[in-house]
């Protein structure tokens, strides 16, 4: 018999997932700096997590060094999971496998090239246990995606006289944002005034993008359940955004940033977040998530409309 049926095992059920897909086929051309930056993530991930994180790091087929990184971060337990795909299954299909089956109440799911900042899971908890029915908080605000899959946060915002608009508590880090996506857009109004929800001295910004993102697990009831496709584009909107509207969650982000994104080579300045992290350890809150979001409303669709944009921007209190 084997020994281990008369023993019990000692799992743990983290509060919190981390999901980092990982695609570094080369170390060349367009990928000759991938590697820096992804070390650059792990490491500032790492430091900025608490006990009751858990960490799964999906190796996309990568590049032999990039390989043998990985898996001496898993046999040193600095993550807990780390899955091998033989073939590229790209950013949907492979995190889905994992997102459909955690255990845990908030899933993280973050590119691998983020530069996080102490106190990014803090301020985003934060905002899951002040508004209710949160589906999804990015620590990157983005005021221009307002209307993007957020119908409810903006329902919540009118109904309880918690919408403002306000000067943006961090626009420096959005132009940073941009200039590291080769963006040479000029900040819009909505971006140097963006539309929030202010409850209880706790501050979320309406726009939210999906490069890095923490979810409430009860979103994945509205995944598709079907083949994500071969393609890159598209994926991503009908697969993680889309669900937490169809949840009838909010759709929100941080104040300010706690992420950076790492452009092409690693600069001085994201090696100094590295030493300001070290600086302080995580802190750590208990969460509690909605279990069920707003239901269907025609009052709220009509309100969406691109017609009645302008009367949705006036609902704000300008502050």
């Amino acid at each position: 018999m084997n020994p281990k049926k008369l023993t019990s095992l000692d799992i743990k059920i983290a509060k919190h997932r981390v999901i980092v897909p990982v695609y570094i086929p080369n170390l060349e051309n367009y990928y000759s700096g991938a590697f820096d930056s992804l070390k650059l993530c792990i490491h500032s991930l790492l430091q900025t997590i608490p006990d009751t994180s858990s960490v799964t790091i999906i190796n996309n087929n990568c590049a032999r060094e990039v390989s043998l990184f990985l898996t001496e971060l898993f046999h040193d337990k600095k993550i807990d999971q780390l899955v091998l795909n033989s073939i590229n299954k790209g950013k949907v299909e492979a995190v889905l496998d994992i997102f459909r089956n955690s255990k845990e109440d908030l899933v993280t799911i973050s590119d691998c090239d983020v530069l996080f900042k102490q106190g990014w899971l803090l301020e985003t908890k934060k905002i899951f246990n002040t508004f209710p029915k949160v589906g999804y908080v990015s620590p990157l605000p983005l005021p221009e995606s307002c209307n993007y899959f957020s119908k409810w946060s903006w329902y919540y915002g009118i109904i309880s006289g918690k919408l403002v608009k306000e000067e943006h508590s961090d626009l420096e880090s959005l132009k940073l944002f941009n200039k590291s996506i080769l963006s040479e857009k000029k900040s819009s109004e909505i971006d140097k005034r963006p539309f929030k929800l202010k409850k209880d001295k706790i501050t979320a910004v309406l726009g939210a993008g999906h490069f890095c993102g923490t979810y409430n697990k009860n979103v994945v009831s509205e995944i598709p359940k079907s083949f994500s496709g071969n393609t890159f584009t598209g994926a991503e909107k009908f697969y993680f955004d889309k669900p937490v509207q169809d949840a009838g969650f909010l759709r929100l982000a941080t104040d300010k940033a706690w992420v950076y994104h790492i452009s092409v080579n690693v600069e001085d300045w994201m090696r100094q977040v590295l030493e300001e992290n070290n600086k302080t350890t995580p802190e750590d809150i208990e969460v509690n998530i909605s279990s069920v979001g707003y239901r269907k409303n025609r009052i709220v669709n009509l309100l969406m409309k691109s017609r009645f944009k302008k009367l949705r921007y006036r609902l704000a209190k300008t502050i």
